[in-house]
């Protein structure tokens, strides 16, 4: 007797790009841009579990060039969302705004695995072959030396070819 599959066992990647103004002429690329990259970061079977929104914003960020957020659309408390919303400066070239992109994506891999919380005031972290407890990091540390982030940076150099990539075919 041949097994009925579950509805909704297709799952794929999902990536929306949303901007208010501006030029709206490389969201292809980024797109495109965070297919490749997730195809690095993670295998397909996570990747494509994920909902992606990239929005492209003028001054919401401050300081920072981008920010990832967990969004929870989960009906369960024990189940985890994996949709996620990175923002970024809509004004940042576009290879500065692929290399953010790059950066954010590795922390949601990281969140996605269960290597990186943020809880109340502090976040935990998971490092490769941890056993027992996550390390937990007040917010107050030091943005360089967190090692999410070391790890997020290493990602975006090591990666930057692609954002370049993508970059230049946007520019054709």
């Amino acid at each position: 007797m041949a097994r009925r599959k579950k509805k909704g066992t297709h799952r794929r990647l999902i990536v929306s790009v949303q901007q208010r103004g501006g030029s709206q002429d490389h969201h292809e690329a980024i797109e495109q841009h965070v297919h490749d990259i997730l195809a690095v970061l993670c295998g397909a079977r996570l990747a494509n579990t994920f909902r992606i929104t990239v929005k492209l914003r003028v001054t919401t960020l401050g300081t920072d060039y981008g920010r990832a957020h967990w969004r929870d659309r989960s009906r369960s408390a024990t189940a985890r969302s994996k949709h996620h919303t990175i923002t970024v400066k809509r004004d940042l070239p576009i290879q500065q705004q692929l290399s953010v992109v790059t950066h954010e994506l590795k922390h949601i891999v990281q969140m996605a695995k269960g290597r990186l919380a943020f809880r109340r005031d502090a976040y935990y972290w998971r490092p490769v072959g941890h056993v027992g407890p996550s390390v937990r990091y007040d917010r107050t540390s030091c943005y360089w030396h967190r090692p999410w982030e070391v790890e997020a940076r290493k990602a975006e150099s090591d990666y930057r070819h692609i954002a370049r990539r993508h970059s230049a075919a946007f520019a054709k």
